[in-house]
């Protein structure tokens, strides 16, 4: 089972590069199948009454602290904002307690809806969010197609995820005559992805 699901992701990473491996749901079953492999080893040990007694007091010490540990490890998990696994979505609270410190904002973004979905579960209900569609083989998006910015809003905010190209804020940029400003950057390293929140200049 393990090695069923992990070598046709380690192989190609191996060979080729990539980091597929690294995605934690992608290795789910050769999780499962390190827990089912421990604790067969656990109850074995455990149960075993040919094994001295300190060898005994050695794995029940070592269940407690193995136990210990999950639970540890599954209150912190409830508990955090965010954790590693979250990849893309890894600097979701960071861009969010941004855009919530404005009195009336608007975010525009041309990026996938997941990640806007994501994002849009960590923003106060005052924030509005406005997607755009990518149009495909184009170097710019034409003025009419462009967002129509209502007066009522104090920011405006643009959110892009690289390396997907978006187009919008240059688009904005050059027939709005807007003006913005980088003010965070998350980068994804392993994933050579990189999450930018542009603010529009007063």
């Amino acid at each position: 089972l393990m090695g069923f699901t992990s070598l046709p992701l380690v192989l190609p990473d191996v060979i080729s590069g990539g980091m597929r491996s690294t995605i934690a749901r992608y290795q789910l079953p050769t999780y499962i199948g390190i827990q089912l492999t421990i604790s067969y080893l656990l109850s074995t040990k455990l149960s075993k009454f040919s094994i001295g007694i300190w060898q005994k007091r050695l794995w029940r010490l070592t269940t407690v602290i193995l136990v210990s540990c999950g639970v540890i490890s599954g209150v912190l998990i409830v508990q955090a904002e965010t954790w590693w696994t979250k990849y893309s979505d890894y600097y979701n609270a960071d861009v969010a307690n941004i855009i919530n410190q404005s009195p009336a904002p608007l975010v525009l973004s041309d990026s996938t809806h997941n990640r806007i979905l994501s994002l849009s579960h960590k923003l106060d209900p005052k924030v509005q969010l406005q997607l755009i569609k990518k149009i495909k083989n184009v170097s710019e998006i034409p003025e009419e197609k462009l967002p129509k910015v209502s007066a009522e809003f104090t920011d405006i905010f643009v959110l892009e995820n690289i390396p997907s190209p978006s187009l919008l804020r240059p688009s904005m940029e050059k027939h709005n005559n807007y003006k913005f400003n980088l003010i965070y950057e998350g980068n994804i390293g392993f994933k050579k992805r990189k999450v930018l929140l542009w603010k529009k200049n007063d």
